[in-house]
């Protein structure tokens, strides 16, 4: 059998691309990894951005949308981070979503107070007019 060096080297290119193919499409072996099972989701509203950014479980939050900004010392209410704050007499750790801890006590928020009517525009909810 004669082959000339150009017929050779052409089937070795071939030999070498099929090769290169074969070896590009098979998917990679992977081992299965055993990891621990995730403790339960935290929710969002718990997590809160404090001390240059990092993420702190249950660090006092800012202010939310309903919480007294303007405290009142007489009433123990404390402003921290923006917001009023009451101290309970709960230690650490606090109830999840009820209570924020901060310097090794829990806290409430304090909501903003409700306006009351003062107009003569209606009775409230549920009483009836005379």
């Amino acid at each position: 059998m004669n082959h000339t060096p150009n017929a050779v080297q052409a089937l070795i290119a071939a030999f070498v691309f099929v090769a290169i193919l074969f070896a590009v499409s098979q998917k990679p072996h992977r081992t299965a990894s055993v990891e621990p099972p995730l403790e339960a989701p935290v929710p969002l509203q718990e997590w809160t951005t404090a001390d240059a950014g990092a993420l702190v479980l249950g660090a006092i939050p800012s202010p939310g949308p309903n919480q007294k900004r303007k405290c009142d010392p007489d009433r123990a209410e404390q402003e921290i981070n923006g917001g009023c704050w009451v101290k309970t007499e709960t230690p650490p750790p606090c109830p999840r979503g009820k209570q924020w801890e901060h310097d090794g006590r829990c806290w409430l928020p304090v909501a903003e107070a409700k306006p009351v009517p003062t107009s003569g525009g209606g009775s409230a909810p549920g009483v009836a007019d005379p």
